[in-house]
């Protein structure tokens, strides 16, 4: 969906939204389904019945649909190319008239310059199934979509689940803090997990709320979901931080502004990764963190923060883990942009270790990397073919850092305006 954005912006396309209601009850059925009737229903004086077409809560349900909707979507103009890498997009790319239409479930974001053909395509998308046109998208997914009044800028917020998980949870008025979670806190999990504690479903919600507006808060909400089985008090009190952040600094927002607007489909586009990692920071496994943003034309469209799955032995080592998984990320966006539009190569990478960099560059091999797992080394392969290509950047410009630890106010302050690109 971010990607989508973006190429909203810089390509000049109108983004609608399209909805389908009881989009799951159009499919027809494949195999023959027979259903238990509600306790005191009966047809016919039968207490059960047979599926004429699909219904919500079957397992096939989703998929029946989602096939339908493509063979709509792929017969209604043969210019279409469905993504092999994400197959929930489609795009036309044909001169200069261009579409992309991505879809999430019954959820429709319906990109492009041609009006009439938006129209054409809206009229028989309602002779199938009943659509409802939502306009200009400015609401998906839980996610506020704030456009420019120039059409070169937009923002992405939630303030409106912000604000409910805030009142559900007695923090409206809460103290303000500067930081989602405390330098240098280190929990240890708790002999069972306090039930009575809304501790997961407090998690479950920021973690959507982290993965879709606010990157800032991603280390500590992955941080914390660790003792999903294994936490009391002070780690709800840890999740109620984050929230405690987010309410005090509900203004803020993803924005995506490309500092150059006005794309053709021939126009080179700029997809750039950004990784890092801590050192065995974690006191309970010493294990380290990994985290990365990736940025298409400018805009963060993508980022991650986990704990690695080994012990390193060195901060080199941890680096170059956290590498060949930031390149996994990258990989995702370049190979998805690049089946429709042209995308600069070599791909930069910005990593803050120059051992890390050296290992990857030179396939160096000796006892202080011989045990490194294999999985760690495919990302010589590209740099080999040139479609990465590494730079060093200082420890204080490298943004994904907010990603692998706690920081304090004024060096996570500086990040998060920095990945938000917010004042």
């Amino acid at each position: 969906v971010r990607i989508a954005l973006t190429w909203c912006i810089i390509l000049g396309l109108i983004p609608h939204h399209a909805d389908v209601k009881t989009a799951f009850l159009n499919s027809t059925l494949k195999f023959e389904v027979y259903i238990k009737l509600p306790k005191g229903i009966t047809i016919l004086g039968k207490k059960f019945a047979k599926l004429l077409k699909s219904l919500y809560g079957l397992k096939q349900a989703a998929r029946d649909w989602y096939e339908l909707q493509e063979r709509f979507i792929l017969s209604f103009d043969k210019r279409f190319k469905k993504s092999s890498v994400d197959p929930c997009l489609y795009v036309i790319v044909d001169g200069d008239f261009i579409v992309i239409i991505s879809t999430h479930v019954d959820d429709y974001i319906i990109a492009t310059n041609d009006s009439d053909w938006y129209k054409a395509f809206m009229a028989a998308f309602n002779t199938q199934f009943e659509v409802k046109d939502l306009g200009v998208v400015n609401h998906i997914l839980q996610m506020h979509v704030e456009w420019a009044k120039d059409g070169n800028s937009l923002s992405i917020s939630q303030q409106r689940q912000i604000r409910a998980l805030a009142e559900k949870y007695g923090l409206s008025d809460c103290k303000p803090v500067q930081t989602p979670m405390e330098k240098g806190l280190q929990l240890k999990p708790a002999a069972s997990p306090d039930v009575a504690l809304p501790f997961r479903s407090l998690i479950g919600a920021l973690l959507w709320i982290a993965r879709g507006s606010r990157p800032d808060i991603m280390y500590a909400v992955i941080y914390l979901s660790r003792f999903s089985a294994s936490y009391d008090s002070q780690h709800f009190t840890a999740a109620k931080r984050i929230l405690r952040y987010l309410v005090t600094t509900l203004e803020k927002k993803l924005t995506f502004a490309p500092s150059a607007t006005g794309a053709t489909p021939s126009t080179h586009q700029k997809v750039v990764l950004y990784s890092d990692s801590d050192w065995a920071s974690d006191i309970n496994d010493r294990k380290s963190f990994t985290g990365c943003v990736v940025y298409l034309n400018d805009c963060a469209v993508g980022w991650f923060s986990k704990k690695q799955i080994t012990v390193a032995l060195s901060s080199v080592e941890a680096e170059y883990m956290a590498l060949s998984d930031s390149t996994r990320e990258v990989l995702y966006t370049h190979h998805l942009v690049s089946e429709f539009f042209p995308v600069k190569t070599p791909v930069p990478i910005l990593i803050d270790n120059k051992g890390a960099g050296f290992i990857a560059e030179n396939e160096v091999n000796n006892k202080m990397t011989k045990h490194i797992n294999v999985r760690f080394h495919f990302v010589r392969q590209y740099i080999q073919q040139k479609l990465i290509e590494l730079f060093h950047i200082d420890t204080a410009r490298n943004v994904s850092d907010i990603f692998t630890k706690a920081l304090d106010p004024q060096t996570f302050q500086k990040f998060a305006s920095m990945l938000l690109r917010c004042k």
